[in-house]
C-alpha cells in the first residue's frame, strides 16, 4: 500500500493493482478502524446499479423496446458530456470576469493617487505597530 501523506492517517490510502488484496476488507493499525477496498469495477457495478433502478423506477420505460431504451440512456449519457462543457464555460467565465473585476480595480486606484497614498500609509504605520509590539 502506498500513503499518500503518513503525518495524517485521514487522507485516502492508494493501492496499486499488483497490492490488491484477496480480501475486500483491510485492517488499519492508525486508528483501529477498517476499511473496505474499492476497485473500478465496483465503481462501474455501482453506476450500473443505479441506472438500472432509474430504468425500473421509470414508468415509461416498461413500454419502451430495448433499442430506444439504449438510446435513451446514451443520450442521458451524451448530455452529461454536454454539461461538462457548460460548467468549463462557466468556470472561463468566472476567471474572465475576476480578471475584468481586478484591472478595473487597479484602474481604479491607478487613476486616484490619494487611496494609495493612504493605504501605503496605514500599512507602514501597522507595520511599524506590529514591530514595537513585538
Amino acid at each position: 500500500m502506498v500513503n499518500s501523506n503518513p503525518d495524517d492517517p485521514s487522507w485516502w490510502v492508494w493501492v496499486t493493482k499488483d497490492t490488491v488484496p484477496n480480501k475486500r476488507e483491510e485492517q488499519c493499525t492508525l486508528d483501529d478502524e477498517n476499511y473496505i477496498i474499492i476497485t473500478e469495477e465496483d465503481i462501474v457495478e455501482g453506476i450500473a446499479l443505479f441506472m438500472a433502478r432509474i430504468v425500473a423506477n421509470n414508468p415509461n420505460s416498461k413500454s419502451l423496446t430495448p433499442e430506444q431504451l439504449q438510446k435513451t440512456i446514451s443520450g442521458a449519457f451524451a448530455n452529461m458530456h454536454r454539461t461538462n462543457a457548460i460548467r468549463k464555460l462557466w468556470n472561463a467565465g468566472k476567471v474572465i470576469y475576476t480578471i475584468a473585476s481586478c484591472g478595473l480595480t487597479l484602474y481604479g486606484l491607478y487613476t486616484q493617487r490619494h487611496i494609495i497614498k493612504a493605504a501605503t500609509k496605514v500599512v507602514v504605520k501597522s507595520g511599524k505597530v506590529i514591530v514595537k509590539a513585538l
